[in-house]
């Protein structure tokens, strides 16, 4: 029986050429015949294959066919969120909740196969993501993969090629825990003990970095640029409690993340910085006075009052004569109808659990004013016809005080007198005029008030030689001579300003406003206030002062007045 097997190629140029083999069953090959058919015969045991070639070179099919090249990937933004999302060598940054699609890329021949590397391969060139999260926040492979055919044994050879892409989502900064040492958990409040060291730990979530910074009721005590920080700190006293604030921002937050924690620190009881404090006190006799104290203290303290008497502290209690009370952190003691013997020392005891305070008072009858200090001259003011006094005030003894300054010439006997009112200036001024030239004056200056005077002090200046250009002595010959007592006193005034004006120098002064009684002249000729007198100003002498004016009346300072300005009357 013959049997006949047919090897048929596809036409080619140039054409195949066919070899029948028959392989024996030791792996021996025979070839047979090149021609396209072969009969098999009864003889024939084995296998018996055809192949056929063609004149090429055996490893390629055409010139076109290679293996993919490295990946490349493309973005494409699908959400708004996204739209800033970009690619750079290989790394894509992206904001968190943005979608999108990255498509991995390549050139082979013929087209490769794409495989993404997540949980669940992706057989597509395109990986999409929706909304994406930090945990999306890591490596993706993509993997391109091709199949060549070779000649002349049939071969195929796969090629792969593979790309990494860096996903990096970035994200708001926010606070994980803001505590105090080594508590996690969160907390109305952290106590610590006064010269206690703490940690203030602040740990942060964001991507990029934070700027992140530690405040203290609002005022910033360190900062830097981390995810988080750990901030040493000594408690030393009462004023280390309150708020505390840790804020975090990175590029996407709109505001900073801030999250707060009270800080109660167990301390000794403290005088509240808040509060002022008058352990003094000068009172007349059958009026009622307090003394009042604010502390700063946790835990909240207990208060008691004290009288020194007879060497001994007696403890005091509530009945007609005194009243203690106690609210919170605030304790006061009021005693009623001041009398001789209630005067002395009082005492306040602050006690807590942590330690104590003890805080003394002193109440004493009205007395007689202390004496003014620092009565002198101003040389750098002194003319042929004025001169500056100043003084500083003294203890008002507890009343409202006057100080009453007297000068004379030296060889004279008739008295200027001028009483002014003390209105709480560190230092007072006053500028005596009409001064005779080159003459020396003699002055005197006390306090008083309704219980007394102080003692007296003594002053001796002389005023210098007119000068043509600055000094008004022919001015006033000539008005004198010229005018009447109506039109004397107005020219006083405008010729008094105007050489006050002449002398200032750069040199300024402190402010005070000078208040005036009246003169009276030893003569028994007295001028009160209702008598003709014209008005100086007087703020800053030198040359960038105000333009000279002119006043009628005593000028007192009200809402919206030049707050630069004060002003002296004096009176003829």
């Amino acid at each position: 029986m013959t049997t006949t097997l047919t090897c048929e190629t596809s036409a080619g140029r140039p054409a195949a050429s066919i070899t029948w083999r028959k392989m024996s069953g030791k792996g021996i090959s025979t070839d047979l015949t090149q021609t396209a058919k072969y009969n098999i015969s009864e003889l024939d045991n084995g296998m018996i294959i055809s192949e056929s070639s063609i004149d090429l070179k055996p490893l390629r099919l055409d010139n076109n066919t290679h293996p993919p090249g490295k990946p490349l990937f493309q973005f494409i933004a699908q959400n708004d969120i996204a739209r800033d999302g970009e690619i750079q060598h290989n790394k894509l940054i992206v904001k968190e909740g943005s979608s999108f699609t990255v498509i991995c890329r390549t050139d082979a021949d013929p087209p490769p196969t794409y495989t993404w590397n997540i949980s669940n391969d992706v057989k597509s060139p395109n990986l999409t993501f929706t909304n994406i999260t930090k945990a999306d926040i890591r490596l993706h492979e993509c993997t391109a993969e091709n199949e060549m055919q070779r000649f002349p044994k049939y071969e195929r050879k796969k090629s792969i090629s593979k790309a990494v892409l860096d996903i990096d989502v970035q994200y708001p900064s926010r606070i994980l825990q803001f505590s105090v040492t080594d508590v996690e958990k969160k907390r109305e409040y952290f106590e610590v003990t006064e010269n206690e060291t703490i940690h203030f730990i602040c740990s942060v979530d964001s991507n990029p970095v934070s700027s992140i910074s530690l405040s203290y009721n609002e005022q910033e005590v360190w900062h830097n640029v981390s995810k988080g920080f750990i901030y040493t700190d000594r408690v030393e006293s009462c004023f280390d409690a309150g708020v505390y604030t840790c804020s975090a921002s990175n590029k996407y937050n709109y505001k900073p993340f801030k999250e707060e924690l009270t800080l109660r620190v167990r301390c000794t009881p403290l005088l509240s910085p808040e509060f002022y404090l008058k352990t003094n006190i000068t009172s007349a006799k059958n009026v009622t006075v307090t003394f009042q104290f604010k502390s700063i203290a946790y835990p909240e303290p207990t208060f008691k009052w004290f009288k020194l008497t007879d060497s001994s502290w007696e403890t005091l209690d509530n009945n007609k004569k005194f009243e203690t009370t106690t609210h919170g952190l605030n304790s006061s003691l009021t005693i009623r109808d001041i009398t001789e013997d209630d005067c002395g020392w009082y005492k306040l005891k602050i006690n807590n659990t942590v330690g104590s305070l003890e805080q003394f008072y002193f109440l004493k009858a009205h007395e007689k004013p202390d004496q003014p200090t620092s009565f002198e001259y101003l040389p750098e003011y002194v003319t042929g016809t004025s001169a500056i006094l100043q003084w500083k005030p003294g203890f008002d003894g507890g009343l409202e005080q006057t100080f009453t300054l007297r000068y004379k010439l030296q060889i004279g006997n008739n008295w200027t007198t001028i009483i002014l009112l003390d209105v709480g200036d560190k230092t007072m001024y006053y500028s005596p005029i009409f001064l005779e030239s080159e003459s020396v004056y003699y002055s005197e200056l006390y306090s008083e008030n309704s219980e007394g005077k102080s003692m007296k002090l003594n002053l001796t200046f002389k005023t210098n030689a007119l000068e043509r250009t600055t000094d008004c002595t022919m001015t006033w010959t000539l008005v004198f001579v010229s005018a009447s007592t109506f039109v004397i006193t107005i020219l006083v005034g405008i010729v008094a300003t105007i050489c006050f004006r002449i002398i200032r120098r750069k040199q300024s002064l402190t402010k005070s406003t000078l208040q005036t009684a009246e003169i009276t002249v030893l003569n028994q000729t007295t001028f009160n206030s209702d008598d003709i007198y014209t008005t100086h100003e007087y703020e800053q002498l030198d040359e960038h002062s105000l333009e000279d004016r002119e006043y009628t009346e005593m000028q007192t300072m009200e809402a919206g007045d030049d707050p630069n300005r004060d002003y002296i009357t004096p009176i003829f």
